[in-house]
């Protein structure tokens, strides 16, 4: 997860967009974790033992994998240990990694991160409508969990800044822009802004960079 230094929570309303599904209603950004119900229910040192997983799976992700395999068994219903999972393999198993989300996204196909981590396997694959549908066309965190007043910034971010990717996809400038200005005020610093900039408002040396990358895959004639 992204290491984001605020010293308050904040409140947000989220920009207006025409084309979808609308909330009205604002929603605070926390920066302070927000505990899972699912983790809090796990045996102590369940708990422990996944935190060293994880930190593992950054680190030395072969190492990880054959007892977060362990654990996605015996908790099919966890969403973490797919994360951690997909982490692992990052390093060492492309097909292997997708092949985890993919299944995350089965078993807890209402988990915010399982959604974001198998959309953005969608937008690679430039699966528009496939994107739009794991979010039921809605584009708003509150309108996705209405009974939830709170979000940790991990999940305003990831989630906001693939929504803004999938509107400049789909040539709705107006609405990913407005997304973007949204997460420059809240997170400027953070890489998915900073690379959703790069996209949206590059510099002259980046328009170049693009240009070039685009002369090297377009087929030639």
């Amino acid at each position: 997860m992204a290491k984001i230094k605020k010293p308050r929570n904040k409140k947000y309303k989220a920009p207006r967009t025409e084309t979808e599904e609308v909330s009205n209603f604002s929603y605070e950004i926390s920066f302070e974790p927000l505990m899972d119900q699912k983790f809090q229910r796990l045996p102590k040192e369940v708990q422990d033992e996944l935190g060293e997983l994880y930190e593992l799976a950054q680190k030395e992700g072969k190492q990880a994998i054959p007892r977060l395999e362990e654990l996605k068994t015996e908790y099919p219903k966890l969403p973490l240990v797919y994360n951690y999972l997909a982490v692992a393999y990052g390093a060492v198993d492309s097909e292997k990694q997708q092949q985890i989300i993919i299944e995350n996204y089965q078993q807890n196909p209402s988990y915010l991160f399982a959604r974001c981590n198998y959309a953005q396997l969608c937008l690679r694959a430039n699966n528009l409508e496939g994107f739009a549908k794991v979010f039921d066309h809605k584009f708003d965190l509150k309108l996705l969990y209405p009974r939830r007043n709170r979000f940790h910034i991990t999940e305003y971010v990831g989630f906001s800044a693939m929504v803004c990717e999938y509107f400049y996809k789909e040539g709705n400038m107006e609405q990913a822009q407005k997304l973007f200005e949204s997460l420059e005020n809240v997170a400027a610093d953070e890489p998915q802004t900073k690379r959703l900039k790069a996209m949206l408002h590059p510099n002259s040396f980046q328009r170049v960079i693009k240009k070039l990358v685009l002369g090297l895959t377009e087929p030639k004639t």
